[in-house]
């Protein structure tokens, strides 16, 4: 199995418990068992909703290590928290942001900005953005096409880079856009941490993404702009520059 050493009091375990896929199923029994003969007192899952489809599997984990005497620990690092899954199991629950108070389990470690060392630009009039789909990338292109921009958009869906990569890829743009629908779920986007780090300023639309960001106003440039006016804010903020 994937096991690698940590520290002297600590081991990650990887076979048969980090899934991908719809069909996967947690090895329950193999990682209860594995627990238990190593002596394992503390249980910490790195939570992200999509490498856990077997709610049901997980579930039934948490409630044999509960059993055992295990503490459970887990860091949501996504912003889609399943109501399938039994959160009441955990006995401390670190989030990235202020959500999820409900629980009374809650500890907040905000997530930091990542920085790469600061280039000039290069590059005039390009317009950049990137994520899982959620940009408004007919806007842009079209607010491009209109001013004379360029746009590019990286899609993380299609191919996945390592992060200095993908920030040094968004520092060869004059601006990043986030431009995101509105949602009424409490989220937070890394996205718009990396995209601060490039030291390039961003243009975002007013969602809830973006709210619960906190950053050195004198130091990082946003630029708000409206979701319902978006494509004429873009196109006024972009003229700015």
């Amino acid at each position: 199995g994937a096991r690698t050493e940590a520290t002297a009091d600590a081991e990650c375990f990887g076979t048969g418990f980090h899934t991908n896929g719809e069909n996967q199923k947690i090895d329950v029994q193999k990682i209860s068992s594995l627990i238990g003969i190593r002596g394992i007192k503390t249980f910490h899952l790195q939570y992200q909703d999509y490498l856990y489809p077997d709610k049901e599997g997980l579930n039934t984990l948490l409630k044999i290590l509960n059993l055992q005497g295990v503490r459970l620990i887990v860091t949501q690092h996504d912003s889609c928290i399943s109501p399938n899954v039994d959160w009441g199991k955990f006995d401390i629950i670190i989030r990235h942001g202020n959500e999820f108070k409900r629980l009374g389990k809650n500890v907040t470690m905000p997530i930091g900005i990542p920085e790469i060392e600061y280039k000039p630009l290069l590059r005039n009039k390009v317009l950049s953005s990137f994520g899982m789909g959620r940009n408004d990338n007919e806007v842009c292109q079209r607010v491009c096409d209109k001013l004379g921009w360029t746009f590019r958009f990286h899609n993380s869906e299609d191919k996945w880079v390592p992060i200095k990569e993908l920030m040094g890829w968004l520092q060869e743009s004059e601006v990043v856009a986030l431009i995101y629908p509105p949602t009424g779920a409490e989220v937070s986007s890394s996205a718009l941490r990396i995209a601060l780090g490039t030291g390039r300023p961003v243009i975002v639309s007013d969602t809830n993404w973006f709210k619960t960001i906190n950053y050195w106003e004198d130091y990082y440039k946003i630029y708000w702009i409206s979701w319902d006016d978006r494509e004429e804010q873009l196109s006024y903020k972009l003229n700015g520059f």
